[in-house]
C-alpha cells in the first residue's frame, strides 16, 4: 500500500476541513502529524485510520417514512 505525506492544505482539502482546524488539532495532538523542520506533515494512512476510528454514524430516524 502506498503511503503519502500530506501538507496541512492537502489534509483540509481531502477531508473537507478548515485549514485553521487542521493546524489547531495538529498542535493539540489530536491529529497524528510530524514536524519536519518548521513544516507539519501528515501520513495519509495514519489520517485514514484516524478518520475511521473517529467516524460517527448518523442517528436513525424513528417512525419510518414521513410521507
Amino acid at each position: 500500500m502506498d503511503d503519502y505525506w500530506l501538507t496541512p492544505k492537502d489534509v483540509a482539502l481531502r477531508y473537507c476541513l478548515r485549514l485553521s482546524w487542521v493546524y489547531t488539532k495538529a498542535e493539540e495532538g489530536v491529529l497524528p502529524c510530524y514536524k519536519m523542520g518548521k513544516y507539519l506533515r501528515f501520513r495519509q494512512t495514519e489520517l485514514d485510520a484516524w478518520v475511521q476510528a473517529h467516524r460517527q454514524t448518523p442517528p436513525q430516524s424513528e417512525g419510518g417514512d414521513s410521507k
